[in-house]
């Protein structure tokens, strides 16, 4: 399999790149943005927005790629959370990628109603699509979305399910997902850990997401997977830092927020997308208790709060306040 950074063009024929010249086409590319005016201190971020495009499609020439995948990267980048400048520079870098190489896609592409778009903040309507998530374009995988919805698995889980059909598909050269037959897993399977050399887990939820897409889509109760080599990385030991190193890493984090975000996944045992949730309503001060709604497989959960977050939770929620209460003076409530 050859991703855009393992292959240039001659012609129509794909040739390998070897390292040093795959970092040599980088540096000289590089080079050209930065004459165009792109600030040296971000040069590393354009490269890293282009590979996250490029390492959603794995095995996909990037000239190949279609308009509405690339949007989907884009609708996907939305939905985390990152600064208005961060997904402008996203914006930029993708559309000077797609220019520089010649992609259709490039020309395709509204690129100044999305940045229209995020530079005004996403309207309701945007918002509420994101939080429900966007149903796929195809309408094989739409009905698998939705069947996932139907058993209540979380948005992340169908999320990460469906991209994984889309690439088991597209390392296949099918046209469409409902061209996947069950003797298309193993030799998928078998890729992930002979060229991806992906960690155990990652192939598990490979496999996982592309039974779960036979069983939903094909109305099947057993799937017959073909031979495939498993991952077989020894696990490691792992690093865990004394109570005096945590304090001393507590203590160098200078954002009061993100110190209490840090306190809470040390202190009460929160999984990050837990902390950002929290709510309010989720604090118990009166029983130091945190309350973790709809958390991993949609379970809730009560966890000892940590006597060292109570203040800063206070303070917290003292300054949440009173933003909202200067939103709701400026109308913005």
């Amino acid at each position: 399999m050859e991703s855009d950074l393992d292959v240039h063009r001659v012609g129509l024929v794909a040739v390998p790149l070897a390292v040093s010249e795959r970092e040599a086409w980088w540096d000289r590319y590089l080079q050209d943005i930065s004459k165009q005016g792109v600030k040296s201190t971000f040069l590393a971020w354009y490269r890293l927005r282009v590979e996250q495009l490029i390492a959603r499609f794995p095995g996909v020439h990037s000239s190949a790629l279609k308009t509405r995948d690339v949007e989907l990267h884009l609708s996907t980048i939305g939905g985390y959370g990152l600064e208005a400048w961060q997904l402008l520079q996203t914006l930029d870098a993708i559309q000077r990628f797609g220019v520089a190489c010649s992609c259709p896609w490039a020309a395709d592409i509204d690129w100044v109603t999305w940045r229209h778009r995020w530079e005004n903040g996403a309207s309701e309507k945007d918002v509420a699509e994101l939080q429900q998530g966007v149903l796929p374009e195809d309408p094989v995988l739409r009905e698998f979305a939705v069947q996932m919805r139907v058993s209540q698995r979380s948005l992340r889980t169908e999320q990460t399910y469906v991209d994984w059909v889309i690439r088991c598909y597209r390392f296949h050269h099918l046209n469409s997902p409902a061209d996947l037959e069950e003797h298309h897993i193993g030799p998928f399977l078998h890729y992930l850990v002979a060229e991806r050399q992906v960690a155990p887990s990652t192939q598990r939820q490979a496999l996982n997401g592309l039974v779960a897409f036979f069983k939903e889509t094909r109305g099947l109760s057993t799937v017959d997977v073909s031979a495939f080599q498993t991952s077989d990385k020894p696990r490691q030991v792992p690093t865990v830092l004394s109570i005096q190193e945590v304090r001393l890493v507590l203590k160098n984090i200078s954002s009061p927020t993100l110190r209490l975000a840090a306190t809470l996944l040390y202190g009460a045992g929160l999984r990050l997308t837990e902390v950002i949730r929290l709510r309010v309503q989720d604090l118990d001060f009166a029983h130091r208790i945190i309350v973790v709604i709809n958390g991993k497989g949609g379970a809730s959960r009560r966890t000892p709060m940590p006597e060292s977050a109570v203040e800063p939770l206070e303070v917290q929620l003292v300054t949440v306040r009173a933003g909202h209460l200067l939103d709701v003076e400026r109308g913005f409530g």
